[in-house]
């Protein structure tokens, strides 16, 4: 019966059970370990499980297992499909202070408080969970601000792409542009790239 229950969750959420949500059903861990020895569940990271049967969603889990994270630079364009380009690492943005367990594939931007959520959107996962990326104009304006250590080709790919982006938004690309105080430099890359 709990068993049963367990892997209802399971297809509830893509093939992903987490501790938490057991514990909410009122499923006891010894359910989990029995799955586990089935082989119907595997161990992905502390309290996070998958049905053997599902694919593993890595940014979905990430973000599970890192819940304050934000998917930020190439990692952002890749999942809003403005690169063809598939990151090897992770590019994520948090607070200053935000600790990982295992920085192995992770590059970290920690940024302060208030432009944290400034861009920040739910997008679908090819696997179709939901995570928090940057949108574009968000990581175009991180592209700038930081263009020493952004990586010259998706600087210039990023911002050339912009230019035939159908959903560009210019008043949020100056917004944000205005509160990380790039505004002057941003309107200069415009002009040249889209008047």
């Amino acid at each position: 019966m709990q068993e049963e229950k367990v892997i209802k969750i399971g297809k509830k959420h893509n093939g992903v059970i987490t501790t938490k949500e057991c514990a909410m059903q009122r499923i006891h861990n010894q359910t989990l370990h029995r799955l586990l020895s089935k082989k119907i569940i595997e161990k992905i990271s502390h309290g996070i499980y998958l049905l053997t049967e599902y694919l593993e969603d890595d940014h979905y889990l990430f973000q599970l297992r890192y819940p304050k994270t934000i998917f930020s630079y190439e990692t952002a364009l890749y999942l809003i499909h403005e690169t063809d380009f598939l990151p090897i690492n992770f590019d994520v943005s948090v607070t200053k202070g935000y600790k990982f367990n295992d920085k192995e594939n992770i590059r970290v931007n920690y940024v302060s408080d208030e432009l944290a959520d400034l861009g920040k959107i739910k997008v679908k996962t090819m696997f179709n969970n939901d995570v928090y990326v940057y949108c574009y104009e968000r990581v175009l304006c991180d592209l700038i601000k930081n263009r020493k250590k952004a990586n010259l080709e998706t600087y210039v790919n990023a911002i050339k792409r912009y230019a035939q982006y159908k959903n560009k938004n210019l008043d949020l690309l100056y917004e944000i542009a205005k509160k990380m105080n790039i505004l002057d430099e941003m309107k200069n890359i415009m002009i040249g790239i889209i008047y």
